[in-house]
């Protein structure tokens, strides 16, 4: 146990601790794993923990690393769901849209969302011009900002 939380542990008047690691082990080698943290029971008392029970803070702590694993994955499967959904939305505003603006602005506005950001643009090159002008906004941005951000090339 790290000397931490052996030490927290003893400032809340632990006399006893049964201690296990929260560990998913990922079949690669045996015996190798990674730690999600400690399940960690005290006494106040002077009275050992019983083998047995040492043994369900182990089998506990085992099945509770598996849950939390599996929380994980469920978050980054429903985050990487999400996400290709808002770019299929965003494929789906490229062919859909009624002209190139309406196309650039729903593409901006699904990668604002993706992103979590307020506002989002596509700048476009105006060669003779010399410069990259905005083609296309989130509905974060102000509609002026077509005019008003234009980025030189040079």
């Amino acid at each position: 146990m790290p000397e931490p939380t052996r030490t927290f542990c003893l400032s809340m008047g632990f006399l006893r601790l049964a201690v296990a690691p929260l560990r998913v082990n990922d079949g690669r080698i045996p015996g190798d794993g990674d730690d999600l943290g400690l399940l960690v029971m005290g006494r106040r008392t002077a009275r050992a923990f019983s083998a047995t029970e040492l043994r369900v803070v182990a089998a506990v702590a085992s099945q509770l690393a598996v849950a939390l694993q599996n929380g994980h994955l469920y978050e980054a499967t429903r985050k990487s769901v999400e996400d290709l959904s808002i770019v299929t939305e965003a494929g789906r505003a490229l062919v859909g849209a009624a002209s190139l603006d309406e196309a650039l602005d729903g593409v901006a506005d699904r990668l604002a969302k993706l992103f979590g950001v307020r506002g989002g643009a596509v700048l476009l090159v105006d060669a003779p011009a010399k410069v990259l002008r905005v083609a296309g906004r989130s509905s974060g941005l102000p509609v002026s900002v077509r005019e008003r951000m234009i980025v030189p090339l040079d």
